[in-house]
């Protein structure tokens, strides 16, 4: 979770007990002084199969959707007097504590990618063009719906949850992400604007080909910036004017190097980054539970020192 999740050994160690219930995330982050409290999701319609690999690290499962089939089935909101109740909760749970709350919504692109598979998606966007638009149509209608809910509950900033990258390039071509993803996303994200609500959008993988067309859309931030597959130097001279860039500290560093090597990355993300200002120090997906203890607090203490 961002900004910058939390690590349970850590949240137990400062507050003398585990996090069990949202008052003791709550009060976590507050100590911690984290700017995000509680997060409420409006996840895929289609659901994300997931699986183990051999060297038991989960992955998206493809398949769980087939091309071609019938979308109605996919159309039942039947939950969505929870969710706004969910939503209402969050906020005044997080609001309560000072923190902002935030929504969060799964994009298009993710919801398809994630249910057909980088093959699928390539073939559906290829051969079966109507349909897929009409897939992302109806993702991206839910999201609209949600983020009415979120608005009128008073959420102070919504993630678009968009995965769309792998390390080298995006997962379609620029030109088909627009005939898909960009005209859908821009109607989802006017609703944001016209109520003078954030946006920001998560993805990992190489950016530069995605980052033009956030800031296109109008996104206040970006999410990800992934170590292995950027140049973080170059992302800030190429887009840090126009866009607040969060992230870039590598989870998987935080698991493997030793504490003095993270202080070390951390402090060389944070002196790139910090140059013009607009960036978050952050990991580029969640903290990984794994990590040693101190490695976590290693992390903090040079994002602490470095700001002060």
């Amino acid at each position: 979770t961002h900004t910058w999740g939390y690590h349970p050994a850590h949240a137990e160690k400062l507050l003398g007990r585990p996090v069990e219930t949202d008052a003791d995330l709550l009060q976590y982050k507050s100590l911690l002084k984290l700017p995000i409290g509680l997060r409420v999701s409006r996840t895929s319609p289609f659901g994300v199969g997931t699986a183990l690999a051999s060297d038991g690290t989960e992955h998206y499962m493809p398949n769980v959707l087939a091309i071609g089939v019938s979308l109605k089935p996919y159309l039942d909101e039947s939950d969505f007097g929870e969710f706004v109740t969910q939503t209402r909760q969050v906020v005044n749970f997080s609001h309560q504590a000072n923190l902002a709350a935030e929504g969060r919504v799964t994009s298009c692109i993710h919801a398809l990618s994630t249910a057909l598979g980088l093959e699928g998606l390539a073939i559906a966007a290829y051969e079966h063009g109507e349909w897929l638009e009409e897939a992302m149509e109806l993702v991206e209608h839910r999201n609209r719906r949600a983020i009415s809910a979120m608005i009128e509950a008073k959420v102070d900033i919504v993630l678009f949850d968009g995965d769309c990258a792998y390390k080298n390039g995006l997962m379609l071509s620029p030109e088909m992400m627009r005939r898909f993803w960009f005209g859908r996303t821009r109607q989802t994200v006017k609703l944001l604007h016209d109520a003078n609500v954030w946006a920001y959008y998560h993805t990992d993988g190489k950016v530069d080909e995605v980052l033009p067309m956030l800031i296109e859309l109008g996104f206040a931030a970006f999410h990800g910036c992934e170590k292995a597959a950027n140049d973080l130097a170059q992302l800030k001279r190429n887009f840090g004017a126009k866009i607040t860039l969060i992230g870039n500290a590598d989870n998987a560093e935080l698991t493997l190097f030793s504490p003095e090597r993270i202080i070390a990355e951390t402090e060389q993300m944070m002196r790139i980054g910090a140059a013009g200002g607009r960036f978050i120090a952050d990991v580029n997906t969640s903290v990984p539970a794994e990590a040693a203890l101190e490695n976590y607090e290693a992390f903090v203490q040079a994002v602490r020192s470095f700001s002060r």
